[in-house]
């Protein structure tokens, strides 16, 4: 879906990320900050985006090696992978403020929706399915409750399906879970200003 490669920078904003697949990492987001000497993709921000029924390897729908991106009030559900099928995490700091991480499959079934190869993320506002201490540092109310889309990634079978809604239901858990000046954050950063 989408390459950043040896220290790129770059933001993703406003977008939806579906469909992509990769043979071996990052089937709809790849952040490679350990390419060619560089040690990280610091600028990198992902901004209200869903990265949706993406497939690889491993982190079906965003794989991080090494870099410090920033995520805001994204969602990654309905992807697949054998590993880390929403979001796998190779070496990386990055920050993950306002994000859903839920319902995507590993091997076919549900869990494993995160994994942390030897990284150090960062969580605030998240809701992340099997939140516990081994996913990175927790910077605050975060939490593991089905986020209630309107429409999973799935039939009850499990079978992947591509017509996903991952707007929230109105008695999601998640709704007004968020902190809205991470939103403002997430424009300054857009627009070049230094965050906080």
């Amino acid at each position: 879906g989408i390459l950043f490669r040896g220290g790129a920078s770059g933001t993703v904003a406003n977008s939806i990320i579906k469909e992509n697949v990769a043979r071996g990492h990052g089937g709809g987001i790849y952040i490679d900050g350990a390419y060619a000497g560089c040690t990280s993709s610091d600028d990198v921000l992902i901004y209200n985006t869903e990265v949706s029924h993406n497939r690889a390897s491993t982190g079906g729908g965003l794989y991080n090696n090494g870099s410090s991106f920033l995520s805001v009030n994204n969602t990654l559900s309905g992807n697949m992978a054998s590993s880390g099928s929403g979001f796998y995490n190779s070496e990386g700091r990055p920050t993950l403020r306002n994000t859903i991480v839920w319902g995507n499959l590993t091997d076919g079934l549900l869990g494993s929706d995160v994994l942390n190869g030897g990284g150090s993320p960062y969580w605030r506002h998240s809701n992340v399915s099997g939140w516990d201490a081994t996913l990175g540092r927790d910077g605050g109310n975060n939490m593991d409750r089905d986020p209630l889309f309107l429409r999973k990634g799935y039939d009850s079978d499990l079978t992947p399906r591509k017509d996903g809604d991952y707007r929230l239901n109105n008695s999601s858990p998640s709704v007004n879970r968020g902190y809205n000046p991470f939103v403002l954050s997430g424009f300054r950063t857009i627009v070049g200003l230094t965050l906080d």
